[in-house]
């Protein structure tokens, strides 16, 4: 495969849960209460009666799941590039953007998803705050950024529902950048990644614990301290390695 001839700072502009309804309780409590002359007719409320007399079927409870848990599973594609230049030397890879990251067309678009904190306290800077600071610092700091899937179909941001993927050509980075470590952001981008590109890349990925905000038992100053021991012994080629405080 040819290496690629442009580097990958250019950004292409682009345009989780399980649904949890409950039927009523009331339904299910008559039907065990019927009579054995009232068995396989529909489950009724007797307590509830109109001025007509007849019983009234109990309602079932409104639904309380979020708008992205009730939505389908639909067809979507990666519709923005990756970050990298020839100096890039850690590769760090996601599963696939969230909703959120889909709406700025950039990574790490959730105000809850941790990951440029960790990033700035690991190199002990602010936080970036737009989409070009962000790619900034990356490419300051030797780091390329993608996501291991092209396009799947998805339920809003759930990995979960993560079906029929299709892998990106990682050798865009890799034949390009002078790649030394690869690091993915969570077991799903592990899981993907091990599938669809450890044997092109002929190399392991090292799992880094989520920033996501699903995963809302590791705090910030642990998933700082398990970043900063796992990806900064990688900088420390470069002669810079920022310590933790």
């Amino acid at each position: 495969m040819k290496k690629s001839s442009q580097a990958g700072a250019a950004i292409t502009p682009a345009a989780s849960l399980r649904d949890t309804s409950h039927a009523g309780r009331g339904a299910h409590a008559s039907a065990d209460m019927a009579t054995p002359d009232q068995a396989g007719k529909s489950a009724v409320c007797p307590a509830i009666v109109r001025d007509t007399g007849h019983p009234v079927s109990a309602s079932p409870r409104k639904s309380t799941a979020l708008p992205e848990e009730k939505s389908e599973s639909q067809r979507q594609s990666h519709e923005f590039g990756p970050v990298y230049d020839k100096n890039s030397r850690i590769l760090i890879l996601g599963s696939f953007p969230s909703v959120k990251s889909r709406e700025q067309a950039f990574y790490y678009g959730h105000p809850q998803n941790r990951f440029w904190k960790v990033l700035a306290a690991l190199y002990r800077e602010t936080p970036p705050q737009s989409m070009a600071e962000k790619r900034e610092f990356a490419l300051r700091h030797g780091i390329a950024l993608w996501d291991v899937i092209e396009s799947c179909e998805i339920r809003g941001s759930s990995d979960a529902s993560i079906r029929n993927v299709v892998p990106v050509e990682i050798e865009r980075i890799t034949d390009f950048s002078p790649v030394e470590g690869i690091f993915v952001n969570g077991s799903t981008a592990k899981k993907y990644y091990d599938r669809y590109l450890k044997k092109r890349c002929g190399r392991e990925a090292v799992l880094l614990p989520s920033t996501s905000p699903a995963n809302a038992a590791w705090s910030l100053l642990k998933l700082t301290e398990v970043w900063g021991e796992k990806l900064l012994h990688r900088s420390s080629r470069e002669g810079s390695t920022p310590e933790v405080s």
